[in-house]
């Protein structure tokens, strides 16, 4: 049914959705604009001192939430409009949910493109 490639791949992917839904579990109330509120002054010194880190890291979660089912981009939206104001925030946002989107495209066309094929092809 499927080939052995497929199937690794589908591990992978299981595999990792499932530690980003425990993560996600786990640290739920650090995922709370409430929580962002009371820590603001923290996040920010952590932004000015470690820039660069930061985005990156940012930048990973962006990619992370838009790839697995997590429903936390809106939070991570306000964060980078309140850390780099709302230009800035946006443009930061766009890319990340861009380059994300693109990479989840090619990953699903190349993990899935046979069985879709199959399903076609049959109908």
């Amino acid at each position: 049914m499927f080939a052995k490639k497929e199937k690794i791949v589908a591990i992978i992917a299981i595999t990792i959705i499932a530690l980003c839904l425990t993560l996600y579990v786990s640290y739920l109330e650090y995922l709370t604009l409430d929580f962002l509120n009371l820590n603001r002054e923290l996040i920010k010194s952590q932004y000015d001192q470690h820039t660069a880190l930061f985005l990156l890291t940012l930048f990973s979660l962006f990619m992370l939430t838009s790839c697995a089912p997590i429903p936390i981009a809106s939070i991570l939206t306000i964060l980078c409009g309140a850390l780099m104001g709302v230009s800035n925030g946006i443009i930061f946002e766009s890319f990340a949910t861009a380059i994300s989107a693109t990479i989840t495209f090619f990953f699903s066309r190349y993990m899935f493109r046979l069985s879709i094929q199959k399903n076609i092809e049959s109908v």
